[in-house]
């Protein structure tokens, strides 16, 4: 009986810990479109009072990308939602949530496999697996197989 109730337990953290994650992700995407828009209203009322020498595409191109370096210094990293290959979205929305989640520590978060095995709590001969595994759906799907 008591580990019936360990295991409700357990799911309901799980499930109160999706639905957290889930509403903060939800809400900093409003918020990570807001700035965008405002960003964008910025740079243009910039771009009026000073004339380019390369076209606008090249130059908020330019500003895009170092806006995304300037997230990435403050610890801010893109969702898979933001990736603009379509093909590589669908590819790794096809992996289950273990191997996502190690793909996105290992790639976005720059950790090392050791580090991911630490913090997600699963041995590290399963995290390799996985990741690695990962890798090679991405690949064959990428490839259209």
């Amino acid at each position: 009986m008591k580990h019936k109730e360990n295991c409700t337990g357990k799911l309901q953290n799980t499930f109160t810990s999706y639905l957290l994650i889930t509403i903060k992700g939800t809400k900093n995407r409003y918020l990570d479109k807001k700035d965008a828009y405002t960003n964008r209203e910025r740079y243009l009322e910039d771009m009026l009072y000073n004339e380019p020498a390369i076209g606008f595409e090249e130059t908020y191109e330019q500003h895009q990308k170092e806006q995304i370096l300037e997230k990435e210094l403050r610890g801010e990293y893109t969702e898979w939602s933001d990736l603009t290959d379509e093909r590589l979205v669908e590819a790794i929305l096809m992996l289950n949530a273990h191997e996502r989640q190690i793909l996105y520590m290992r790639v976005f978060k720059e950790k090392s496999l050791g580090e991911i095995s630490r913090e997600t709590g699963i041995s590290r001969k399963q995290v390799d697996g996985w990741y690695y595994y990962a890798l090679q759906k991405i690949r064959k799907w990428m490839r259209g197989e």
